[in-house]
């Protein structure tokens, strides 16, 4: 469509989200059936692609947030569960390896030739470039640095930020990592200041009262929990408001205006809408903790 190609992190987060909401549904039907079987052989089949799209915001909150679902919010037995997790954990990982390897000999000695070629080159013209390559390769795709960088540069008098995309401003347009802050609350700092800043965190706070309330008063934590017409897209709201959170701490997420933020917007309003208006019984909470 004359569009960009995606960037992994971006295919990956649909491929996340396409995964767990199929995972409700699979666990909706509750029976096993042609149907259920489709659904989960699917949902494997996307766990698959999403390690080998080896982005490790996307692997960090599609794990996480999968395997708080099937622990949580259904009433799946025990076996199903743990077989339901290593399925889309650790056979996703086996699998996508041995289609790694088999196709490694025709496809990825010539991308590792072209990547190292264009190191190379980078590495002519710039020769300080070098140790920041070695810190690409530790695994934190130069976000410490962003941080860091971003948050040394900000005017600590600035009460408001620098306005919309203020990692902008402060980061370097040539910078080996990009420009972007890639992390929610920095960039509610950046841009909006310590005003933003406030609010966000109590978007925080509030988003994990909002979902405890809703288990305390559902019972959840007693695994007696099923998903039915009334509930199901509370669960779902629920399940992408997590994922997003977590992945708020590696990219920009919903602090920018995008599918993102809508989606996160529409879950809080569902789940909040949805939950009687009975304030945390702490007694409650105290037992099960």
């Amino acid at each position: 469509f004359n569009q960009a190609v995606p960037k992994v992190t971006g295919l990956t987060r649909s491929f996340g989200i396409i995964s767990l909401s199929l995972l409700i549904i699979f666990a909706y039907k509750k029976r096993t059936n042609l149907f259920s079987s489709t659904i989960f052989s699917l949902i494997v089949l996307i766990s698959i692609f999403i390690w080998m799209g080896q982005s490790r915001g996307t692997l960090i909150c599609y794990y996480i947030t999968s395997i708080f679902f099937i622990i949580f919010l259904n009433n799946f037995n025990q076996f199903k569960k743990f077989l339901i997790i290593i399925s889309i954990t650790f056979f996703s990982i086996v699998a996508s390896d041995i289609i790694i390897n088999i196709a490694k000999n025709n496809v990825l000695e010539i991308e590792e030739s072209i990547e190292t070629n264009k190191i190379n080159e980078s590495i002519s013209k710039d020769k300080n470039m070098l140790p920041r390559i070695f810190e690409i390769e530790a695994g934190t795709s130069g976000r410490f640095t962003l941080w860091k960088n971003a948050l040394e540069r900000y005017e600590k008098n600035r009460f408001f930020g620098y306005g919309p995309q203020g990692d902008r401003v402060l980061i370097d347009q040539s910078n080996i990592y990009g420009n972007n802050v890639s992390n929610t609350m920095i960039y509610g700092l950046l841009s909006g200041g310590y005003f933003s800043l406030t609010i966000l965190i109590l978007i925080y706070i509030y988003t994990a009262y909002i979902v405890l309330n809703y288990f305390l008063i559902n019972k959840i934590f007693l695994n007696k929990f099923s998903i039915n017409k009334e509930n199901i897209f509370v669960v779902a709201s629920i399940v992408y408001t997590i994922f997003f959170m977590i992945r708020s701490l590696f990219e920009n997420s919903f602090g920018v205006f995008s599918i993102d933020f809508l989606i996160v917007i529409l879950s809080l309003f569902i789940i909040e809408n949805k939950t009687p208006k009975k304030k945390i019984n702490f007694k409650l909470l105290k037992s099960f903790l």
